[in-house]
């Protein structure tokens, strides 16, 4: 008897030989992706983020479709103006001077001599801002220090190369998630064996911790890395720019946060006999830079706030940047998220 056109259209039932075999070769393509992607998957996250948060904009921009690339194009333009040079050139610098610094602080051998070098006065810009100043200071720089300089310049240009390589991957992303968004949703939808209401939960609770981590935390931490900073460069504290950069990153570690980066430098200005301005920054750091989060973080907390408790938002920002390096700040609270929103689909009548 001949078959009809629906019969044949309509998939056959898996036999449980087969539908194992299939999971396992998922699963082993799973995860080869992961290795491949995975020197990318923090940009990946934050371009989905960044999508995610720019979606309005485009929607705004283009309510038709047909103009949707267009709109789409415009902020990517935009975010591209505004993150790739400061990104590349002075993000640049500053992670290989601020490796430099704790590199040369721990061959000191002794906490005082580590407090010191980072306290030390210094009239002139760091090394790796002046590496990338010009090709003159460059070369000048280089024959000064030998294969010192070496060493810091190929940091520099190595670090620069790996941003660069990670910012168009970003931009990418970010563009590919404004015009297909909503389609890999749909598509996610389709192909994931969760239902559609589960696949919602996880997706809202991926945009939540974007959300809370770079509005919420993000805006925090750079206004107090920028009060930090401007207080160390106006006291001529050695690397100021990049002490303000690493109170950027510290600031997302709940509790303690700033006070891992300016309490050495307290401690560092007293021991060392610069009393009067030991005194000064504990202050304004104490009083100002550490608090100024209490009265930033209930405004963004309407726009973005993280659904978890604050001791496992510092405990999975610390594990993820031991585990995984500067990323784990980002990613550490990412994954522990989605596992309390996917402990929560199993099992509905756990606490909120």
């Amino acid at each position: 008897m001949a078959t009809s056109t629906t019969d044949a259209a309509r998939p056959s039932a898996l036999s449980p030989a087969r539908a194992n075999t299939l999971r396992a070769i998922a699963l082993a393509l799973t995860i080869g992706s992961v290795i491949v992607l995975s020197p990318y998957v923090p940009w990946l996250v934050l371009a989905g983020w960044t999508a995610a948060l720019a979606t309005p904009w485009v929607d705004r921009l283009a309510p038709r479709r047909d103009r949707r690339r267009t709109a789409a194009a415009m902020v990517t333009l935009a975010i591209l103006a505004m993150v790739a040079g400061p990104a590349i050139a002075t993000g640049a610098a500053l992670w290989a001077d601020a490796r430099s610094m704790i590199r040369d602080a721990l061959a000191t051998g002794t906490g005082r001599a580590a407090l010191e070098l980072v306290i030390a006065e210094q009239q002139t810009p760091s090394d790796a801002i002046r590496v990338l100043s010009s090709p003159e200071a460059l070369v000048a720089w280089l024959r000064s220090t030998g294969p010192e300089g070496w060493s810091m310049a190929t940091d520099v240009v190595g670090a620069a190369g790996e941003i660069a390589l990670g910012l168009v991957v970003f931009l990418a992303g970010t563009y590919v998630g404004l015009v297909e968004g909503r389609r890999a949703f749909a598509w996610a939808v389709a192909h994931v064996p969760l239902e559609r209401r589960d696949v919602r939960r996880l997706a809202d609770a991926f945009v939540e911790t974007g959300r809370g981590l770079l509005v919420g935390l993000g805006l925090t931490g750079l206004v107090q890395a920028v009060l930090a900073g401007g207080a160390y460069a106006a006291i001529g504290v050695q690397r100021a720019l990049v002490l303000g950069f690493l109170t950027f990153f510290a600031s997302f570690i709940p509790t303690i946060g700033t006070g891992l980066v300016w309490g050495p430098v307290v401690i560092g200005l007293w021991i060392t006999g610069r009393r009067g301005e030991a005194l000064a920054m504990l202050a304004w750091n104490g009083l100002v830079v550490s608090t100024i989060d209490n009265l930033l973080r209930p405004v963004l907390a309407r726009v973005g706030k993280v659904d978890m408790h604050v001791l496992l938002l510092l405990v999975s920002m610390v594990g993820g940047l031991v585990a995984l390096g500067p990323w784990g700040i980002l990613l550490g609270p990412l994954v522990v998220r989605l596992l309390i929103e996917a402990l929560r689909i199993v099992v509905p009548s756990a606490p909120p």
